[in-house]
Order: structure tokens, then C-alpha cells, then sequence
């Protein structure tokens, strides 16, 4: 059965996970804080702090979820059961930094029964978390060019808190980025704009065919912060749309900045193998 989708997932089960920073998939994790904030007036959310266990690693990162959940053993526990918070919010410290974790007698959790997730949305550990630090990041490969990674980092980011706007203006902004980095001239030799669909067009020449497909998809990039922005009520646009959107850029920029850098060291490594080779 092919699980390859794990691979693009922070939490691929209950005890092991991707690491963002060094790369490392399905390495074991550890869980070094948990802490509550007010999210609104009369909402709060929790944070989570999650180490690599990758000895040249050790580096944490942070997840929110709606969820007080339970743990065991360091780790988050699925199919889990979360604690029933008091009707009060309340203000909670950092727990567990440093050593081991002792989220089970923190006073975060002290009194608090638990009850089965009824959220038909969560079927992994990874829906358990509404947004995560780094995001995007730790998809993209780092071969991609900063200035277009960073505001799809930003859409991501926007997208995770609700942001659907944001998310869009971060989006197009990173396209037009890409379009620039790629040096796709915004005028043709009389001076005449070219239009965003011609010069995504220019730029998926040569590309495979399989991959122009995701060209067509983020054609629609441009009318989504435009027109239904400004002029419209934005009634047909919603977080799918936008997912959808950010997912085929990704493609995009795989094929164009991923794909031949790698290519290209393999193509390194089988000449020096054939320069070795005994005749």
C-alpha cells in the first residue's frame, strides 16, 4: 500500500513524526512542553513543544490544537482521548522545560477527566493540530528559492489561523515572485503587458506533461485577490479552494527547482561510477 502521502504530514503516527529541521522522516519525538493561551475572550487552545530525537538535531518545534490531549510515554496517543477543560479559561506557564515531560501531573491537567474526540475530521494524529511551526517549510525543499518560499509560507501560515484573504494575497504574491525569479518579462518588445495567463504558459513550456496540469491549476490564483476582492462577496472561495491552490503551486515549484537539481546529481554520480568502472 502506498503511504507516500505520510511523507508531506508533520505526525505520521503516535510515536514518530517528520522532523522540519533536519529532515529525518519517521524519527521518534518527544514531547517537552504543553501550555494553554487564550485564543479569544472565550476560547483557548493549546500548545505543544516537540523535540527531534535525532542526536545531531534536537531542535523543537510548536503545535497548537484545540485540544487538551492525552499522552503517554512523552508522545501524543491515538485514537486519543483529550481532557474536558473547566468552563474558566485560565492562565498556564510553560510546563516541562526543562527535562522530562510531566504533562500527566501538571496542574494544566490536574482534576480534568477525558472523553473520546467525536470530531469525524480527525482520522490521524496529524488532524489533532490546526497549525504548526514551521509550516510550509517543511515541505518545501530548501533548493527553492527563498523569496518565492517565504509568502507561500506566509499563505500557509494565513490559511492555518483562518485567514482566507491573507492567505490568497500571500499566495498570488508568491506566484508573481516566481514569474519574476524565472525572468518572465510582464511586456512584450511593444511595450504591451503580457497577461498572468500567457506568462504562466511561457513558463510551463518545456515542463513535463504531467505537471502542466498544476499550471492550469493556479491560473486562478490571479482572480481570487482581484475582482472577487474587491468588487464581489469572495462567496465561492472558501479553505478547500485555497488548499487546493497552495498544493499545485508546491508542484509547480518542485518541478521547476527540485526536480532537475536532482536530476542533475545523479546524472554527477552515474558519470563518476562510469568513470571508475573497470573496462
Amino acid at each position: 500500500m502506498d503511504k507516500s502521502e505520510l511523507d508531506g504530514k508533520y505526525f505520521t503516527n503516535n510515536s514518530t513524526y517528520n522532523c522540519p529541521y533536519c529532515k529525518r522522516n519517521n524519527v521518534s519525538y518527544s514531547i517537552e512542553g504543553v501550555f494553554q493561551i487564550d485564543w479569544t475572550n472565550t476560547k483557548n487552545v493549546y500548545g505543544y513543544l516537540v523535540k527531534c530525537s535525532e542526536g545531531s538535531c534536537k531542535k523543537t518545534s510548536l503545535h497548537l490544537s484545540n485540544f487538551l490531549l492525552r499522552t503517554s510515554s512523552g508522545q501524543f496517543s491515538y485514537p486519543t482521548e483529550h481532557y474536558v477543560t473547566d468552563t474558566t479559561p485560565q492562565r498556564k506557564s510553560i510546563v516541562g522545560l526543562p527535562g522530562p515531560p510531566q504533562v500527566q501531573v501538571d496542574p494544566l491537567y490536574k482534576g480534568k477527566k477525558t472523553e473520546k474526540l467525536s470530531d469525524s475530521s480527525i482520522n490521524e494524529v496529524d488532524d489533532l493540530f490546526f497549525y504548526h511551526k514551521p509550516t510550509s517549510y517543511f515541505t518545501l525543499n530548501n533548493l527553492i528559492t527563498s523569496e518565492v518560499r517565504k509568502p507561500l509560507d506566509e499563505a500557509e501560515n494565513c490559511l492555518s489561523s483562518g485567514y482566507i484573504t491573507g492567505a490568497s494575497a500571500c499566495l498570488r504574491k508568491c506566484i508573481y515572485k516566481l514569474l519574476k525569479h524565472q525572468k518572465i518579462a510582464e511586456q512584450d518588445d511593444s511595450g504591451k503587458f503580457i497577461k498572468f495567463e500567457e506568462r504562466l504558459k511561457i513558463l510551463s513550456e518545456g515542463q513535463p506533461a504531467d505537471i502542466k496540469e498544476y499550471f492550469e491549476n493556479i491560473k486562478g490564483v490571479y482572480y481570487i485577490t482581484s475582482q472577487e476582492v474587491h468588487e464581489n462577496d469572495w462567496k465561492d472561495l472558501d479553505a478547500g479552494d485555497l488548499r487546493f491552490l497552495i498544493e499545485s503551486t508546491k508542484e509547480v515549484l518542485e518541478a521547476i527547482y527540485v526536480t532537475p537539481k536532482l536530476r542533475e546529481e545523479r546524472a554527477q554520480k552515474i558519470q563518476s561510477l562510469r568513470k571508475n568502472k573497470k573496462d
